[in-house]
């Protein structure tokens, strides 16, 4: 065994004296001093009757329970210097009762103990329960005595004899705590939905001095000796020399600190850090603009993925909120790779008792985001860890509408779901479902009848479907129209509304449709949601010709603003048109042979 590592001692069931530091002022029963090594490595180590440390700078906190440590040892101290460049907060308790006490009276953060073998087989199953306690890891001299009751109690990650593999899983746990840990709110549920809308447009607002703004954050960060000098003064020294994505994806205290204060509105930590907030959201905005202006693929949709835990209170929120809208009220990071949202997030979330395991699919369309001042960027080559991940960070407070709720099959567990984005659907003459895929990009096809699903289409951009009497289906790919022929073997496309493919306003041209409409002498309707106005393609037509709207973006009866879904009556003869951002439907009338 490496004798520069921490080894477990011998446990025996007699308490020893311990002592604290970094505690709330406390009762007359209790005592603190602090426990220090030369590199400034702290720990708090209560007796009598412990309360939480004055402030928690991360979502999470450990605590490590042995009746026999010796934290005079320099193998001890170490190790808590090791730990610490994860977890600022360190509790380290000898005695049981005041350990259960302790763990009962965190509301805001979630644990990680490390026990002894003996500890952890003498707690209660009530207390491994808590839905505070997230993971917990069996540190011993034999692994073997231990497996049996060990391998019965799914929170405990495993048993180790040596302090580094605990280094590595609680490496792992905190990025999947943080990930979990993003404050989330639904509309109409939530108040803190509107709140933290306006609270991101007057805090953008504000100005500052950096050097006075930076100067005052490390101070604070030093206050009570909580979080490794070595970062701080990293952060003091060569704040400037790199981007606000580089820090904000570093495995530094930043991330967590951030993600704390948003999720809990801790006025301390946002005033502290507000600089840092303002600097990343604009470096965000630049990154974007200049991405966007670089790629021949700016405008395509693509999709993403955020694999992380709910508690079952936001699932069932999440649920209610079907169809609804749904905040990140924190900078969002998501990842092109499925498998990994889903390997390294969403399913270890399902694994614990007191979450629910998602895994996020979500559809980005870049037009809609510029259009609404939502900024993405790509951070491959910006952030700490270049050319690794293939992750897209978001803004603070970016909205997503709620599609599709659905189970992921998976052997271990039943508390893995999948959000998705289905966009719209359409019943052939057999009542068979014609389902525009949009967030797996495709088009599938339900046989009502026997419940077989078939892929018609793929590899596409697809929102919205339409079929005419012939079963022939239409869908759109926001700057054209396509029609899906019924009347061959094999399915062909064809271009039916707009020729070169490009979005413009020309009148052959699209931008942004949302609605789609086939009239009954092969006329497609479309409304053409940012250019205001619906814009009919007669057959064989090279241009369309608009029929409602084209006079910009307002009010008037003659105008719209953004302009969705779009239907005529049986008659053919009424169009009526959701005129969408202005709130309001509006009715035309048309004669009988346009249609």
């Amino acid at each position: 065994m490496d004798k520069k590592e921490l080894t477990p001692t011998a446990t025996s069931n007699s308490p020893s004296s311990s002592t604290t530091n970094k505690l709330k002022k406390p009762s007359s029963s209790s005592t603190t001093t602090t426990d220090t090594d030369s590199s400034g490595s702290t720990a708090t180590t209560p007796s009598g009757n412990a309360m939480l440390p004055q402030r928690v700078l991360q979502n999470f906190l450990l605590i490590w329970l042995d009746s026999s440590l010796d934290k005079s040892k320099h193998d001890f101290k170490k190790s808590i210097q090791q730990l610490r460049c994860l977890v600022a907060s360190i509790v380290v308790f000898t005695d049981t009762r005041q350990c259960i006490n302790f763990l009962n009276e965190i509301k805001n953060e979630k644990v990680f103990m490390i026990l002894s073998g003996s500890q952890g087989r003498r707690l209660k199953p009530r207390t491994y329960a808590l839905s505070q306690l997230d993971s917990v890891y069996i540190f011993c001299h034999n692994q073997a005595t231990h497996e049996e009751w060990a391998n019965k109690i799914s929170k405990i990650k495993g048993i180790y004899t040596r302090i580094k593999p605990i280094f590595k899983a609680l490496q792992i746990d905190c990025e999947r705590c943080d990930q979990a840990m993003i404050s989330i709110s639904f509309r109409g549920i939530d108040p803190l939905f509107m709140y933290t809308q306006l609270f991101k447009e007057v805090f953008f607002e504000i100005r500052d001095d950096d050097e006075k703004s930076i100067k005052e954050f490390v101070e604070y960060c030093r206050i009570h000796d909580d979080i490794p000098e070595d970062q701080i003064k990293k952060i003091e020294r060569k704040y400037h020399r790199y981007s606000t994505i580089w820090w904000y994806t570093a495995p530094y205290f930043i991330y967590s600190m951030l993600n704390r204060g948003l999720r809990l509105l801790d006025v301390n930590i946002i005033l502290k850090m507000g600089f840092f907030i303002r600097h990343l959201h604009r470096d965000i905005e630049e990154l974007h603009r200049e991405q966007q202006s670089i790629t021949t693929t700016a405008t395509n949709p693509f999709q993403v993925y955020r694999g992380q835990g709910l508690s079952v209170q936001d699932f069932e929120k999440m649920k209610q909120t079907k169809g609804g809208l749904m905040s990140f009220n924190n900078f969002l990071l998501t990842n092109r790779n499925r498998r990994i949202s889903l390997k390294r997030f969403a399913r270890p979330a399902a694994l614990n008792p007191n979450s629910v395991g998602i895994l996020f699919v979500m559809t980005i369309d870049p037009i809609l985001c510029a259009r609404s001042s939502t900024p993405f960027v790509d951070i491959k080559n910006v952030g700490y860890h270049k050319d690794q991940e293939e992750e897209i960070l978001f803004s603070i407070h970016t909205i997503f509408r709620i599609d599709k709720i659905k189970r992921i099959e998976d052997k271990h567990t039943r508390r893995l779901w999948e959000l998705t984005f289905p966009r719209d659907i359409a019943l052939d003459s057999q009542q068979n479902l014609i389902i525009s895929d949009s967030g797996n990009w495709r088009i599938q096809k339900y046989y009502t009848n026997n419940g077989t699903i078939i892929t018609l289409l793929g590899n596409i951009v697809v929102y919205n479907v339409f079929i005419d009497q012939y079963d022939n289906i239409y869908y759109d790919d926001y700057s054209s129209v396509q029609k899906l022929s019924n009347h061959s073997l094999t399915v062909t496309t064809t271009t039916v509304a707009e020729d070169n493919r490009t979005q413009g306003n020309k009148k052959n041209q699209l931008n942004n449709s949302q609605g789609l409409y086939i009239g009954r002498f092969g006329t497609v309707d479309v409304s053409d949601s940012w250019n205001y106005r619906v814009i009919k393609w007669f057959v064989n037509a090279s241009e369309g010709t608009v029929v409602a709207g084209g006079n910009g973006q307002d009010v008037e009866v003659n105008q719209f603003f953004r302009p969705w879904g779009i239907k005529f009556d049986s008659s053919n003869w009424n169009l009526f048109v959701t005129d969408w951002a202005n709130h309001r439907i509006q009715k035309f009338l048309f004669n009988l042979s346009s249609c």
